[in-house]
């Protein structure tokens, strides 16, 4: 398994250079023991759709907080297109995940059914999760910093799937510690 691994360390190299790679493999790979832990204990049918589940969750929740201040910015654009690319996603699924990021970005938008409906898929695999938060903390701070809105939604994200606030203030330091490291190089 090195599906998370790849795509982690992309993501961070994109969003951090060398420690972002670093990071971003680190948080692949326990995506990656999740989904194999997932898998021993799963059908391939069940694998299949905790894998679209994740996928639709990400871009849903991805255009949730990159609207949930008022606007959409380019640079929250450009890290969304720069996910979408790096999944090495085909010409349908791009449009997919465009057409998620719109609808998770509309105004009538709920979070909580597309978190509730993404836990009851993936059960409680904290990699996952965590996996996911740090998706979403890259788009929130896209923008050089993170907008009040954004770590409020951030905070009622996590809530929904049950992870405490020291956990994702936990995530949001590590991504920090990565950001001030990559400045002073």
């Amino acid at each position: 398994m090195f599906f998370g691994k790849v795509i982690g360390g992309l993501i961070g190299l994109a969003a951090g250079s060398v420690p972002g790679l670093i990071l971003g493999v680190f948080f692949g790979h326990a995506f990656d023991r999740a989904l194999a832990k997932a898998q021993r204990f799963g059908s391939p049918e069940n694998i299949e759709r905790i894998k679209n589940s994740f996928f639709e969750t990400t871009f849903l929740l991805l255009g949730y907080l990159a609207k949930v201040d008022g606007h959409i910015s380019k640079s929250e654009i450009a890290r969304t297109e720069q996910i979408i690319t790096q999944m090495g996603l085909g010409a349908d699924q791009r449009q997919q995940a465009i057409d998620l990021f719109r609808r998770g970005a509309a105004g009538d938008f709920k979070m909580e059914p597309v978190v509730a409906a993404f836990l009851q898929t993936c059960g409680p695999q904290q990699q996952i999760q965590q996996t996911l938060l740090l998706f979403l903390i890259a788009l929130a701070q896209a923008d050089q910093g993170m907008e009040p809105a954004e770590h409020a939604a951030l905070v009622r994200i996590a809530s929904v799937m049950g992870l405490g606030a020291a956990q994702l203030e936990q995530l949001l330091r590590m991504t920090r510690a990565q950001e001030q490291f990559q400045d002073h190089r």
